[in-house]
């Protein structure tokens, strides 16, 4: 049986300290070209107060047909987050399973290396075949980790590579907001109208657009704020996004 972990959660979080876009399609692609999985673990947040279960949902919708089983990463021990526990015991899970020792194959996909000494000790005492890992490009120690595991990909996030895609999110998210700001009645955009024109006005993936809308949030170049909306039921509170404390124009790059 082929089976593949995926730890969401350090790709989401690490994305989101770098401000990357993040494409979870690439990243099962690069799956495949290694081997054909029989299972695809994903784990990470889950519940509704998980700053990423949307996007995790966005996921799962965007590779329907594939085996991927959604893994909550909060442990039932402590009831807290510890994506990483919850790798190593479907790691383990995945030896305990197998019919005969090495007759489960694992890819790891993580920003975190946490599996890795104990996958090395695994495929060294011949219990699993070596596993191969597909890390980010930012992944410290990766000479070390090369001696230990199989690294047969690497995904881009350092924070200074930023591509087209953020590029072009950066600056359809500011034409937005500054033109929907400016006009004759002024109007916020919640996250969902946001990735939407950003969608249909510029041919941005809206699963990749969400997860990076929140990494500005969090890194202070975009921001929330309330307001009240007419709806057919009366007035309503909702949350709209406007520019931060941090000038957003300064992660666009300038043209001499």
């Amino acid at each position: 049986m082929n089976i593949t972990l995926i730890n969401a959660d350090s790709i989401f979080w690490e994305a989101d300290k770098n401000i990357r876009a993040v494409d979870f399609k690439n990243i099962i692609a690069k799956v495949y070209e290694i081997s054909t999985p029989d299972q695809i673990y994903l784990i990470g947040g889950l519940e509704s107060t998980d700053p990423f279960n949307e996007s995790l949902k966005d996921i799962i919708r965007e590779n329907e047909g594939r085996p991927i089983i959604p893994v909550s990463s909060i442990t039932k021990v402590s009831n807290h987050h510890n994506p990483e526990f919850i790798m190593m015991d479907l790691l383990y899970r995945g030896v305990l399973s197998q019919n005969y020792p090495q007759s489960n194959n694992f890819v790891v996909v993580s920003a975190d290396a946490s599996t890795v000494r104990s996958a090395s000790f695994l495929a060294g005492n011949k219990l699993i075949n070596p596993v191969e890992y597909i890390l980010p490009d930012c992944m410290e120690n990766m000479d070390l980790i090369s001696q230990k595991v199989i690294v047969r990909d690497t995904f881009s996030l350092k924070p200074e590579n930023k591509g087209v895609v953020e590029r072009m999110a950066v600056g359809a998210i500011r034409d937005i907001i500054k033109a929907d700001s400016s006009k004759e009645k002024p109007f916020l955009n919640t996250t969902a109208a946001l990735i939407r024109k950003c969608k249909d006005s510029y041919g941005l993936n809206p699963v990749v657009i969400r997860p990076f809308l929140l990494s500005l949030i969090h890194n202070g170049y975009l921001a929330r704020q309330k307001f009240v909306a007419n709806s057919n039921e009366g007035p309503v509170q909702r949350t709209g996004i406007v520019f931060g404390e941090k000038n957003i124009f300064e992660l666009l790059p300038t043209t001499k």
